[in-house]
């Protein structure tokens, strides 16, 4: 757990390194590095770790490691969620630091002209973002499929997540509730893909997020 913290966070942190240093937008290095992440994994599971008997999937991960279940399928990951939720909520608006985030989040610069440290304050949250994304991924594998597996990246969690933060208004203490609608959502397509036409739960998500996009900005021109 603690190597996919750090190996999320070192990942993501190129991508704020890289805005920092030399000023290169943080969305167009993310998306491709969202690429690089996934072949390199189909690369590892059809290569070196490819499994002993020969299945383009990594050895079954020890079961000392897997993750203690609640009430099958349902594991302590759930836990770590809701934990991890306040915790963030605490650290974005009781904390210095969370305040730093959320100013250079919504004016970059009037933050610098207050005197806040943007590149460290970028460089910070990136760095927690990635780490949280990390966590998440070794969740799934400790506690859903116990092994690195090609359709680990099939859901297309990243960007589901998008539409996840966009409902929950970027409030880390309504995240669940919104996960669980999504996640109900995606449930859903899978039984309904014999009468549904593959991709559609892309399409109803897509739809979704414009539709929250054009929420937040009628919310944002009301209060003008």
């Amino acid at each position: 757990m603690l190597a996919a913290l750090a190996a999320g966070g070192l990942w993501a942190g190129a991508a704020a390194w890289l805005r920092v240093q030399l000023g290169v937008n943080e969305i167009l290095t993310t998306l491709m590095a969202n690429f690089i992440a996934v072949f390199l994994m189909q690369w590892l599971v059809h290569g070196p770790w490819r499994s002993r008997e020969g299945f383009p999937y990594s050895d079954t991960v020890a079961e000392s490691l897997w993750l203690p279940y609640l009430a099958p399928p349902l594991h302590i990951g759930i836990i770590l969620a809701l934990v991890l939720s306040p915790l963030l909520y605490f650290l974005l608006f009781y904390t210095t630091l969370g305040y730093q985030i959320r100013a250079v989040g919504a004016d970059a610069l009037a933050a610098r002209f207050a005197g806040m440290r943007l590149g460290r304050t970028v460089l910070v949250a990136v760095l927690i973002s990635g780490a949280a994304a990390g966590l998440a991924g070794a969740v799934e594998v400790l506690g859903v499929r116990h092994s690195l597996r090609d359709e680990i990246t099939g859901p297309n969690y990243g960007y589901v997540a998008i539409a996840v933060a966009l409902l929950a208004r970027s409030s880390p203490l309504w995240v669940p509730l919104s996960a669980l609608f999504f996640g109900t959502l995606l449930a859903a397509s899978v039984s309904l893909h014999v009468v549904l036409a593959d991709g559609t739960e892309n399409l109803i998500i897509g739809v979704l997020i414009m539709v929250l996009l054009l929420l937040e900005r009628g919310i944002e021109r009301a209060r003008q």
